[in-house]
């Protein structure tokens, strides 16, 4: 399913990708003329982005629920089988029968008010670590900008500072993810493991789910608090300082400079992360304890391979990026292109790792993406936002055609814009079917037929009522 989602993302990337590279080459075109690489076409793509994010995720449903179908998993998460981890943890209550043997298991989900109990309270110890790291991640975010990299900034010379601001704003994502998340390459576990093993879910999928939004509770201001702060709010508000707003209070340039540093960073890194920190990992376990090289077989050598990296994981990288693409892409619109050519390379080199670098990983059943169709889900209505915020207050981009109107008019333009996307995303997912029929029929056809021949054999649970 990891690869049918990749796909699908890949696919659609294309869109953004291809549109925002004819706005950039206008936007080369007119710089001469405006000084800026703001242009009347802007705000165009601006709520073409918004438009396309929402057909991202309402069509992928729609194929989601088609693969269901094809591939029966429509029972999956209700017939999956609870962990060993589950069964074995001292917290879970093993319910038995007459016989004294045991015959389900099951864990309290506890009450959240008046005071944590069961589950619940190990799920508020996840919330507070989440809530620290956001906490961290804001004031040396605020740091970053008012104390370092602000000052390095003038009026028409920003490009010094923005880059200084996204490469240690990309540093402080990097350090946060690798305490939260792990190093694997390095036998590291992150402390989000931890926490959600402590919450002691029933099976695979629950646990899953209930890592990735937790995930993305930190990873949501890890990721883009700073290009947040740029775009909204660092010419209003100061911590460290009496002021620290962008030069000449213009943060379009900046935040342009700092979107494609954290976006090109962050390749760089996950680049970085797949292929070199394994060949260290690997140098410095190849050496015995005295210090020479062991000689190993084969086969040996294969059997030390890394394990593959888990499903979840692969399904980040692609999911964050799309909240890069659909927020923050109308700042500076080649991104999505750069992004669409780094997928291209990164997919099919993942797929060659797995097949000629990994232990083979044992098969995995998944009926859906879990939590990540919410994530996408938020992600999208963020766009919503973020599109008409940018050119409504950190761009001019509304000034190309109501160049006369006043504050609050823009105030007013930047509303009606942002409501009338809203309208238009809930138009599309109410008129995109998500159930698709013909899959349902065909699925229909072969439970009939499966359901004939079983009854046939005379497996009495198969046959269907009646006959």
């Amino acid at each position: 399913l990891y690869f049918t989602w990749a796909g699908f993302y890949m696919t659609m990337g294309w869109l953004p990708a291809l549109l925002g590279l004819i706005l950039f080459s206008t936007q080369i075109y007119t710089y001469e003329e405006y000084q800026t690489f703001e242009n009347p076409f802007v705000a165009i793509y601006g709520f073409f982005i918004c438009v396309w994010a929402t057909l991202f995720a309402s069509l992928w449903k729609s194929l989601e629920n088609t693969r269901k179908y094809e591939w029966d998993t429509l029972e999956f998460e209700n017939q999956e089988e609870k962990t060993e981890e589950f069964k074995n943890n001292p917290m879970t209550e093993k319910i038995e029968d007459d016989n004294g043997e045991v015959v389900d298991y099951e864990f309290d989900d506890g009450e959240w008010f008046p005071w944590p109990t069961g589950r619940a309270r190990y799920q508020v110890m996840s919330y507070a670590v989440v809530m620290v790291m956001n906490v961290l991640v804001v004031l040396s975010s605020l740091f970053i900008w008012e104390v370092v990299a602000q000052p390095m900034m003038k009026p028409n010379e920003v490009l010094v500072g923005a880059v200084v601001c996204g490469l240690l704003s990309m540093a402080v994502t990097v350090l946060v993810d690798s305490a939260m998340d792990g190093v694997p390459e390095f036998g590291m576990e992150g402390w989000m493991s931890d926490l959600i093993a402590q919450e002691n879910w029933e099976t695979p999928t629950t646990q899953e789910d209930s890592m990735i939004l937790k995930t993305f509770y930190y990873k949501i201001f890890n990721k883009y608090f700073m290009l947040f702060w740029v775009a909204f709010f660092a010419n209003h508000f100061t911590l460290f300082v009496d002021e620290a707003p962008c030069p000449d209070w213009q943060c379009m340039p900046v935040l342009q400079v700092v979107f494609v540093v954290k976006v090109v960073g962050g390749m760089l890194y996950i680049m970085i992360q797949t292929y070199l920190f394994p060949i260290i990992s690997k140098a410095l376990n190849a050496s015995g304890d005295d210090g020479t090289k062991v000689s190993k077989t084969q086969m040996e050598e294969q059997f030390e391979w890394p394990a593959a990296s888990a499903i979840a994981q692969n399904y980040k990288v692609m999911v964050y990026q799309f909240g890069y693409v659909a927020m923050f892409s109308v700042a500076f619109p080649i991104v999505p292109l750069v992004c669409s050519l780094y997928n291209l390379l990164e997919l099919r080199s993942r797929a060659f790792r797995l097949l000629t670098g990994c232990k083979r990983p044992a098969y995995q059943c998944a009926a859906d993406i879990g939590a990540y169709q919410q994530l996408i889900e938020i992600l999208t209505a963020l766009s919503v936002i973020t599109n008409a915020s940018i050119l409504g207050f950190t761009s001019h981009g509304y000034y190309f055609y109501f160049p006369e109107m006043t504050s609050v008019q823009r105030v007013w333009v930047t509303v009606i814009v942002e409501h009338i996307t809203f309208l238009v995303k809930l138009f599309l997912e109410g008129v995109i079917p998500t159930e698709p029929q013909d899959a349902r029929l065909a699925w229909d056809v072969q439970q009939r037929k499966k359901r004939g021949q079983l009854s046939k054999w005379n497996i009495s649970e198969f046959k269907e009522e009646g006959k």
